[in-house]
């Protein structure tokens, strides 16, 4: 009896190549913080509040038809107060929300200018403050952008670079590492983004 031996040869697709940004990992910590803090926690408030709304109204109809019983005068009252009182935390907890929605996506842009703005040139001789300048360098370019903005309010990365005389990749990153650390913040809602120091 014959032997067959049967072969199938495949091709290995290789992916095709696409644009990446590298990231700290003190700024995705941050990113998923403020993410994991986006919980739904209004619709459970809203519905409670309408469901309480909706006890309210039934307690009206039993009013009308017996006004004289204090028994149902209390517990509409008391239906429509902590149904207003739940809409008004649903509100609360959802500006919340967006407010946090809002700082993710603030900061997911200034990592994104960080490389728009970059020009290639740059990207070879950098000094950005990932620990081949020294200790003494980093602190002074930090410094360096902070009185930049604290001079110049509502100015962008570019604009700080311009002013300060630095490569915008490395003002990028600093620019970065203290809106992190919550000494400057976003101004307006406009893009390029806009920074100005939190506390003068």
């Amino acid at each position: 009896m014959a032997n067959y031996e049967v072969s199938q040869s495949m091709e290995l697709l290789t992916p095709r190549k696409s644009q990446a940004y590298p990231i700290q990992k003190e700024e995705w910590n941050y990113i998923k913080e403020h993410i994991n803090s986006c919980k739904c926690v209004f619709a459970i408030y809203n519905s409670i509040g309408f469901l309480l709304l909706g006890g309210g109204a039934s307690g009206i109809l039993s009013i009308i038809s017996n006004p004289s019983c204090a028994l149902y005068w209390i517990i509409t009252v008391c239906c429509f107060i902590c149904g207003l009182l739940c809409l008004h935390f649903s509100k609360l907890s959802n500006q919340t929300k967006n407010e946090n929605i809002d700082n993710i996506i603030e900061y997911m842009e200034i990592i994104e200018e960080r490389y728009v703005e970059s020009d290639p040139k740059e990207n070879t001789n950098r000094d950005a403050p990932n620990g081949e300048s020294s200790t003494m360098e980093s602190a002074s370019y930090r410094s360096i952008v902070k009185e930049t903005i604290k001079a110049n309010p509502e100015s962008t990365a570019a604009d700080i670079a311009a002013i300060s005389q630095l490569p915008k990749q490395t003002v990028a990153g600093y620019v970065s590492a203290l809106y992190l650390a919550k000494e400057i913040c976003v101004v307006g809602e406009g893009h390029p983004k806009k920074f100005k120091l939190t506390k003068e």
